[in-house]
């Protein structure tokens, strides 16, 4: 049975399995107050498989200030709770149907893992659908992960006012000396001010 064009899609279609990665990292984030959703205009998060399609950003210092992926300003020079800071990873949902083409294309509805002014919101629902990360956390896996790099949004329950406030990042081991990041994985918590570790990174 196909999805009707107005219905929110609930299964991603797509699986992602950690074999051949090791945790590589673990940091606090946000994402929609509204909850997890695929559908234009919900301002909720999606769920599934994405790729980071495009970085923006890079080279400008801490503090820099988007709209529309255009630079507009600094925090430190009067807009301290910026919506969107620092950098940009600008997702692309690879699963069709459910968070690519139509109503439910993440790419087309702006989905950014990104800095914010206003730190202290991380880890509780607080976005309109894109990640939040701390500039601390967001600046270094900026300049590590490629375009193209495997993100993986998944959770336990589509409910509303549930948020992703773990991130967890594996790096697939090549070389002992050297770690490629090929996948990032984001698991949904219950909204919480501190971190619980979860037991495993396994898709749901």
């Amino acid at each position: 049975m196909g999805t009707r064009p107005d219905s929110d899609p609930i299964q991603p279609r797509a699986s992602f399995s950690p074999r051949g990665y090791r945790l590589a990292g673990r940091f606090r984030c946000s994402t929609s107050r509204f909850g997890v959703g695929q559908l234009a205009d919900s301002n909720r998060t999606p769920l599934g498989l994405h790729r980071i399609a495009e970085k923006i950003g890079g080279g400008w210092p801490i503090g820099a200030v988007f709209r529309s992926r255009r630079l507009v300003g600094f925090t430190w020079r009067g807009l301290p709770d910026a919506a969107i800071a620092h950098r940009i990873l600008w997702l692309e949902g690879l699963e069709p149907g459910f968070n690519r083409g139509g109503r439910v294309d993440s790419y087309q509805r702006y989905i950014y893992i990104h800095g914010i002014g206003n730190e202290p919101t991380l880890g509780r629902p607080a976005s309109r659908g894109c990640i939040h990360l701390a500039a601390a956390d967001l600046l270094p896996l900026y300049d590590r992960v490629p375009v193209g790099t495997l993100v993986w949004i998944t959770g336990r329950t589509p409910a509303p006012l549930q948020a992703m406030s773990e991130f967890a990042v594996r790096a697939r081991v090549c070389d002992p000396q050297r770690l490629d990041f090929e996948a990032a994985v984001l698991r949904l918590t219950e909204p919480r001010s501190e971190i619980r570790t979860p037991p495993n990174f396994t898709a749901d």
